[in-house]
């Protein structure tokens, strides 16, 4: 029986329809046998399924725009560094043991549980994407776990001299620091706060909203989570220091006035109070690289945000509060940064109580 003669459009162009895994698909060229060539590349392509990187390109697209911004850059790394291991690897034969050995090459490279952590959170999502679009049978990622025994980077507390400076802050003083002391507010929750959000009769301050940076521009944002909208007291030593700056439209930025403070003006603020008040050191190896004097700031915002935590752990504040006061949206992370200060509290104690028995015994 002779073989059906393929359509030939009035363009000239072969064509052909079939129906693939219950999608009609149209397949064009100059012949019948590039025709068939065509249907045979994609029937092997359809049965291999995308590669992780198209995988992970198509979650991506979708997700990028429901991500948190200041969230998408830890995201994007994690999901880079996924694609350069899994690569053109066919979604669907990636195993548990393959996803395992990924995150052993990751420890292995020296990188931190967080970031570890944060990897095997992406791998889920691009997983589940994969499953949704029913390139999987089930998630590979099911049973896995962060590897044990990576180093776990404690923040370290303020040292004094950080805490008096900030204390003996003054009216042309950067305010920044002692907003984040005096109300535990993560850096972009302090610079989104208005004078509106201050209520000095009440004494309280509320906390709902964000400051995220696009490039250097400041951008209005929902804080991290839910439990990050709160009330906080405003405390005394705060009420001082505000009433130095003045009276203020609510509407006004308690930094920077008619609109938040760009990225570039954050960075040199902070340094230039931490060098004012001796908080900060030439860093050597990059100011070689850099060709100028680059500063090295001896602490940060967030170490101040647990310093924070220290005055509500020598208050006697239970953990319940302290949660509800920090705007963590669990338990477990409040009990980790005051067992964290309890444990520091005792290593401090030990080596006193050594260098004491050292003084005695010489």
């Amino acid at each position: 029986m002779a073989r059906r003669k393929m359509y030939q459009r009035t363009d000239g162009l072969y064509e052909k329809k079939i129906t693939i895994n219950g999608k009609r698909h149209v397949f064009r060229a100059a012949s019948e046998r590039e025709v068939m060539q065509k249907i045979a590349a994609f029937q092997e392509r359809e049965e291999r399924g995308p590669s992780f990187e198209e995988e992970a390109a198509a979650w991506w697209v979708e997700c990028e725009q429901k991500i948190r911004y200041g969230t998408v850059h830890g995201y994007q790394a994690a999901m880079r560094r996924a694609v350069e291991y899994f690569g053109q690897d066919a979604v669907r034969s990636i195993e548990a043991a393959d996803i395992h050995a990924f995150l052993l090459y990751l420890a292995k490279r020296g990188y931190a549980h967080k970031t570890v952590k944060n990897q095997l959170t992406v791998l889920r999502q691009i997983f589940l994407h994969a499953l949704m679009a029913r390139h999987i049978r089930s998630l590979p990622t099911d049973g896995v776990s962060v590897p044990a025994g990576l180093s776990h980077h404690a923040r370290q507390l303020a040292p004094d001299a950080a805490i008096e400076a900030i204390k003996a802050t003054g009216p042309e003083d950067f305010l920044l620091p002692a907003l984040i002391l005096y109300t535990g507010a993560r850096c972009g929750e302090a610079l989104a706060l208005q004078w509106g959000d201050i209520d000095f009769h009440a004494s309280r301050v509320s906390i709902n909203k964000a400051v995220v940076y696009h490039s250097n521009q400041p951008v209005i944002s929902p804080t991290k989570t839910q439990k990050g909208v709160r009330t906080v007291p405003l405390l005394r030593p705060l009420v001082k220091l505000l009433a130095q700056r003045g009276p203020h439209r609510p509407e006004e930025y308690v930094i920077g006035g008619a609109a938040p403070i760009t990225k570039s003006a954050l960075y040199r603020r902070w340094e230039s109070f931490c060098r004012a008040h001796g908080l900060a050191h030439v860093d050597e190896e990059r100011t070689r690289r850099a060709g100028r004097t680059v500063w090295a700031c001896e602490i940060d915002r967030h170490t101040l945000r647990h310093e924070y935590a220290t005055i509500l752990y020598d208050a006697g504040i239970d953990k319940m509060s302290a949660m509800e006061f920090m705007g963590h949206a669990d338990l477990a992370t409040t009990e980790k940064i005051y067992t964290h200060i309890r444990q520091s509290r005792l290593a401090g104690a030990a080596a006193q109580l050594d260098a004491f028995l050292t003084e005695k015994a010489q």
